[in-house]
């Protein structure tokens, strides 16, 4: 990987792994096309599911429940990871680790994800995604439909008209 996730190299780039997160429900909601905005009274039960199932289809490496509630959840609503995960940086070889007898003591069955890794994991993912785009008319149609709703950065409407 050739960027740097904190300038000096010090400790753990919590804003990447928050819009590294956030980019993946973004993309959840044009998988799912979903059409209910957060916040909306006709709230929609399904935003965590439709994460979850993302990582089910992109991301198969992160346990997909776990990662939801300890990661997306955890760093959206409270701005700190739950105690059952470590965010590192600039250690590849930690990555998805669980049996050390260090990480046992401090996680607790936890899991360590480092941002790299992570970033790297979600831009295959996302280029996974919208290759599958391309191919699906039902996909096409669940991203038109959520579109529609919510729009998409750097996508002018009369594209999709």
């Amino acid at each position: 990987m050739s960027f740097e996730a904190t300038k000096n190299g010090d400790g753990t780039p919590i804003s990447s792994f928050i819009l590294t997160s956030c980019a993946i429900d973004v993309l959840s909601g044009f998988l799912s096309g979903r059409e209910i905005s957060r916040g909306s009274k006709k709230r929609s039960p399904n935003l965590g599911q439709d994460y979850m199932n993302f990582l089910r289809k992109y991301m198969r490496q992160y346990p997909a429940n776990k990662t939801y509630k300890a990661l997306r959840g955890s760093l959206v609503h409270n701005f700190s990871p739950r105690t059952d995960l470590l965010l590192i940086h600039a250690n590849s070889n930690l990555h998805m680790k669980q049996g050390k007898s260090w990480v046992k003591k401090v996680l607790k069955r936890g899991l360590i994800i480092n941002f790299e890794n992570f970033f790297e994991d979600f831009i295959t993912a996302s280029t996974s995604y919208f290759s599958d785009l391309q191919k699906s008319i039902d996909l096409k149609r669940k991203f038109l439909k959520h579109y529609r709703r919510f729009g998409f950065s750097g996508l002018k409407k009369t594209l999709l008209s």
